[in-house]
């Protein structure tokens, strides 16, 4: 591209290997960029041939003193990824960032919410007009089936099987998954797509499951608003919307649920591991999680 620098066009050049071969998601995407472009801001006067590791080591000391310790490990992950990126492309001889055992995180258990807490804030959430039902049915998604709210945005009408009572999620890195629903929400579901989706969605035309005010696409940060915006009305602002799917896996496993249903469940896989061979037929996981779902 015409007027960018050689670290700007590296960058965009990485940018388009990680969506195109490696299938990061959108978000793992831009989080690199700008840890690369932070990385590049630190160091204004120099192209990325010219880095040498005492300027890793000087700018981990900065990282060290201005950042978590999880935001320090993701942008380690970028800088190693990008300059292996570059010694594969013949950009440059060897990389200078040397491999640094990753800070270790402070083992902070996820905050959740106990079975009648979960119990009382979606039922006193109301359903009197068409947006509260959708709100509702936000709500009863992201408890029920223990989704992502950037998985919950996706979701289209023809990926929703009502007989199976099954949802097709696309979840990070183009994995694909089938997640049961309940029938809490099968009854708010229906109530949203026979009556409030369409009075939503007016004379445009959507095939996504959640729309906005305006019968639009509901982004990820127009679904943090909504659900702030609920919580603040039941006076318990606060929450993050994966408190549910916190509470989710806790509960099932609470309940007996077995650790590896929960993880086909939650979509949870990593390079270190084989959990994208440990097939569960949508069948088996729907006599699971009927079975262990605490939500009666």
């Amino acid at each position: 591209m015409e007027g960018l620098t050689i670290n700007q066009q590296a960058v965009e050049d990485f940018s388009k290997f990680l969506n195109e071969f490696k299938h990061y998601s959108p978000q793992t995407v831009n989080a690199y960029q700008r840890d690369l472009n932070d990385f590049f801001s630190f160091f204004s006067d120099k192209t990325f041939d010219q880095i040498q590791k005492k300027d890793y080591f000087q700018y981990l000391n900065y990282l060290d003193q201005h950042y978590s310790v999880a935001s320090i490990n993701r942008k380690k992950s970028a800088l190693s990824t990008f300059f292996q990126f570059l010694v594969h492309q013949e950009k440059i001889k060897v990389t200078p960032i040397k491999k640094v055992k990753g800070a270790r995180k402070a083992h902070r258990l996820p905050k959740i919410l106990y079975q009648e807490e979960i119990n009382q804030l979606i039922d006193k959430i109301p359903t009197d007009t068409d947006l509260q039902i959708r709100n509702r049915l936000i709500f009863e998604l992201l408890y029920s089936t223990g989704i992502r709210i950037s998985e919950a945005v996706q979701i289209k009408l023809n990926e929703i099987n009502l007989s199976l009572k099954s949802i097709l999620v696309h979840g990070k890195g183009g994995k694909e998954r089938y997640v049961p629903f309940n029938n809490h929400f099968e009854k708010i579901l229906k109530l949203y797509l026979y009556r409030s989706r369409p009075a939503i969605l007016g004379d445009k035309k959507s095939d996504l499951l959640l729309l906005n005010f305006h019968g639009e696409r509901l982004t990820t940060r127009g679904l943090e608003y909504i659900f702030q915006s609920v919580l603040t009305k039941l006076e318990q602002p606060g929450l993050h919307p994966h408190i549910l799917r916190h509470s989710l896996a806790t509960h099932l496993l609470d309940n007996g649920a077995d650790l590896r249903i929960v993880q086909e469940l939650l979509g949870h896989s990593s390079i270190n591991t084989t959990q994208i061979y440990t097939h569960v037929s949508v069948k088996n996981l729907q006599d699971i999680y009927n079975q262990d779902f605490p939500r009666k």
